[in-house]
């Protein structure tokens, strides 16, 4: 039973990420609907952005991400004119 309640540890804590950083899935969920809907991107780069949405979302659903590669990924969708405002907003909640 010990075994047991330690296995319960991770999912409860990654359950508390989940919802303490909602509003910052929120944001993500916008940022990639709203880059789903820009015409001025070509097919391949809405999927290689969708890759980088993913990646951003995966480094902000562990406890501890790794803000250098969060950076790495968020300087390259800011310049996209359609998410700009989204990624400076996003940047503000993960680094109070």
């Amino acid at each position: 039973m010990p075994s047991s309640s330690r296995s319960r540890q991770p999912v409860s804590s990654g359950c508390l990420i989940e919802k303490e950083r909602e509003p910052v899935f929120h944001l993500i969920d916008l940022i990639g609907a709203t880059l789903e809907k820009d015409s001025g991107l070509s097919d391949q780069q809405k999927k290689e952005m969708r890759v980088d949405v993913a990646a951003v979302r995966g480094q902000l659903e562990k406890r501890e991400p790794n803000r250098s590669v969060l950076a790495a990924i968020l300087e390259p969708l800011s310049q996209v004119t359609s998410i700009t405002s989204l990624v400076a907003e996003l940047i503000k909640l993960i680094n109070p």
